[in-house]
């Protein structure tokens, strides 16, 4: 599947690197629907307070719409360690991180500040 996020959101090639595809042993990817909603329902509902979350089919709806994309960051084994979920617009250079959070096992470990200073 081709990814929407830099199709749509040119910029992004302007800065290589937001989301490697190797760094530090990190794989970011653009997850589907199902793991999306894995997220959501496994680590989602630690990290973020209920009035925070949007439901799984408001997200599902944006991404359909082409306005939606959600990363997740898995290390060489295929261990969740981050995941970043973005929301704008189509051929618009801004978007709005709208819920990033390092797993509880790895924080503390300049995994989410790494992330982080690749947005600046």
């Amino acid at each position: 599947m081709a990814q929407p996020f830099r199709r749509a959101l040119p910029f992004l090639r302007e800065r290589p690197g937001f989301f490697p595809e190797r760094s530090c042993a990190m794989n970011w990817q653009l997850i589907n629907n199902n793991e999306m909603e894995r997220i959501h329902v496994r680590e989602m509902h630690r990290d973020f307070p209920p009035g925070e979350l949007k439901g799984v089919d408001v997200m599902e709806r944006l991404r359909a719409d082409g306005c939606y994309w959600p990363y997740a960051c898995y290390d060489d084994a295929g261990q969740l360690l981050a995941y970043a979920f973005l929301c704008g617009l189509p051929g618009e250079p801004n978007v709005l991180l709208d819920y990033y959070a390092v797993l509880p096992a790895m924080r503390c470990r300049g995994l989410g500040a790494e992330l982080l200073a690749r947005l600046r």
